[in-house]
């Protein structure tokens, strides 16, 4: 990956950052309120996940697609937690 930081970069990393801290932090508590069932908690996980396959396969270079797996591995780690996958 190139190391230089610019604005821009640094930007579109914080942003990503704030997205997912909201996100992870709203699905848990959706879910512990009754507003998501458990299976909504777990399609929403699925859906990220598959999501994240279809980047990373039109992802432009080998680096993009590290970062697609990186993330990948954060959403596994939490879909690991929810009832539902603990029952398989």
């Amino acid at each position: 990956m190139n190391d230089k930081n610019t604005p821009e970069l640094n930007s579109t990393v914080a942003s990503s950052l704030v997205n997912t801290a909201l996100l992870s932090a709203l699905i848990p508590k959706l879910a512990e309120r009754a507003l998501l069932t458990e299976e909504d908690t777990f399609g929403i996980y699925d859906d990220a996940l598959l999501a994240l396959e279809k980047m990373a396969a039109n992802a432009a270079n080998e680096d993009m697609r590290a970062l697609y797996g990186e993330a990948r591995k954060i959403i596994e780690d939490a879909l690991s937690l929810t009832p539902r996958r603990n029952q398989r």
